[in-house]
């Protein structure tokens, strides 16, 4: 069972039920033929004056690593 795929449903679940729009971000490498860095969801503040955009990258198991949020630009 992908675990994951649960934990970002409930996530979207939340986000969504307090009113934010959901965005997604991914780099795709022709060459390696696969997605280089994946952010699960981008809400955004909805600031006029200071708009600021928010990843969000949802991890279920131990095993993991924050590269797309350092790579996020």
């Amino acid at each position: 069972m992908n675990e994951g795929m649960l934990y970002e449903n409930a996530i979207a679940q939340v986000l969504t039920a307090n009113g934010h729009k959901l965005y997604f971000d991914t780099k795709h490498n022709a060459e390696k033929h696969r997605n280089d860095m994946e952010i699960d969801f981008l809400i955004a503040n909805n600031s006029k004056l200071k708009y600021k955009i928010f990843p969000i990258e949802v991890k279920s198991g131990k095993k993991y690593s924050i590269e797309s949020l350092k790579r996020f630009n």
